[in-house]
């Protein structure tokens, strides 16, 4: 999409016609590469629900801030998503545009190619198996994988959307040389976001616990460099870990999270629909001056947490706490058959007591700061809580 001869600025449309009738969740991938292409506010993408009468921008084309002469790919589009976001409908005439303008001829001074665009409804699974592995060793994601626009988790107010950003399974990265996944960027145009994102349900998980390897590849430090968390299927996130690839070397070290504390300290349930986004930023390329490999992907926890009768009425709060914990239990319980224990994260038994109301508080103010477990035992059962002591 271009000129072949320099008689002035002009815009090109080109039209996809598409029957989304019927279903949802469609997603859009292209291969775009840009042919020394200046920025212009007609360039990007345009939906149209009524068979082209009228359009809607809803993505927009920055070809000035990417690598000239590179193919690349963003993150798939959700059309579902981006149509909502301008009141349009999944419709039996629904057009994509790809808009393109500009006053140079092609190929060397002026548009971009497109090549293998495809419209599908990707497969999405939340893991439900623990403990859970990926060495990526088979070359590609799984469908509990998705890689995917920062756009509720970049804090930096900088261009997220390049084409030319990495985020892949390649050879010979990992440990023992084996596959890993590279976040960074293969070109040199400026700032931009990696999100990569793990869905698992971890409803009914206890102890839920998350460990990798992570490599940085001198990578610099940044707000936007961590580990995020939701919920609710990736609506929204909550930071949980900043990473500091600063004082870390170019070599594999373990990284053991624990899932349940992070969570509850950040206001999050182990849901169903529960999202764990690696986020990566950076400006300068792979593999020897910006981004990072990621191996050996594990999670593991107890299963068979789900609670019935009294248990399901265990609350501990406040959560996290500095001086008194309060624990309420249901009203239903039997006083003398029930005891509660408080351990460590090394399993150590800090307190034990027996439950004679069904409002109980406990002084934990002399306990050092960390994560703790609260359990209520009786003859039904037992089932945990965790506190985080500050």
């Amino acid at each position: 999409m271009g000129k072949e001869c320099a008689d002035g600025p002009s815009t090109n449309a080109l039209d996809l016609h598409l029957d989304l009738s019927g279903n949802s969740d469609y997603a859009l991938t292209f291969n775009i590469q840009d042919r020394s292409d200046d920025t212009d506010v007609d360039d990007g993408l345009y939906f149209s629900d009524n068979g082209g009468v009228s359009f809607e921008k809803v993505f927009d084309f920055n070809p000035s801030l990417w690598c000239d002469d590179n193919y690349g790919i963003f993150p798939p589009f959700d059309i579902d998503s981006l149509a909502a976001s301008k009141g349009l409908s999944l419709s039996s005439r629904f057009v994509i545009r790809f808009q393109q303008h500009g006053d140079n001829t092609l190929p060397s001074n002026d548009g971009f190619y497109l090549d293998n665009v495809s419209v599908f409804v990707p497969t999405l699974t939340y893991v439900n198996i623990f403990p859970f592995t990926d060495n990526f060793d088979i070359g590609t994601f799984d469908s509990h994988w998705t890689k995917s626009f920062p756009y509720q988790t970049i804090l930096i107010p900088q261009d997220p959307n390049r084409p030319n950003n990495i985020i892949d399974i390649a050879n010979g990265i990992g440990i023992g040389n084996s596959r890993a996944v590279r976040m960074g960027k293969e070109c040199a145009d400026g700032p931009s976001t990696n999100a990569l994102d793990l869905h698992l349900n971890l409803s009914g998980l206890g102890q839920a616990s998350l460990n990798f390897k992570l490599q940085d590849r001198s990578d610099d430090t940044d707000v936007d460099d961590g580990l995020f968390f939701s919920d609710n299927a990736g609506s929204s996130f909550k930071k949980v870990f900043d990473f500091d690839f600063g004082n870390t070397p170019n070599s594999f070290i373990d990284y053991s999270i624990d899932i349940d504390s992070l969570a509850v300290s950040n206001g999050l349930n182990l849901s169903s629909k529960f999202v764990v986004r690696f986020q990566q930023h950076g400006d300068n390329t792979l593999p020897n001056n910006d981004g990072i490999y990621i191996d050996n992907i594990n999670i593991t926890g107890i299963v068979g947490t789900e609670e019935v009768n009294l248990f399901s009425g265990f609350k501990v709060y406040p959560n996290p706490t500095r001086e008194v914990l309060n624990v309420e239990v249901s009203e239903f319980f039997r006083h003398d058959e029930y005891r509660l224990e408080i351990r460590n994260s090394m399993g150590e038994l800090i307190v034990m007591k027996e439950v004679i109301s069904t409002q109980e508080s406990v002084n934990i103010s002399s306990l050092p700061n960390g994560m703790y477990i609260v359990e209520l035992i009786g003859e039904e059962g037992r089932t945990t809580r965790k506190f985080l002591k500050i």
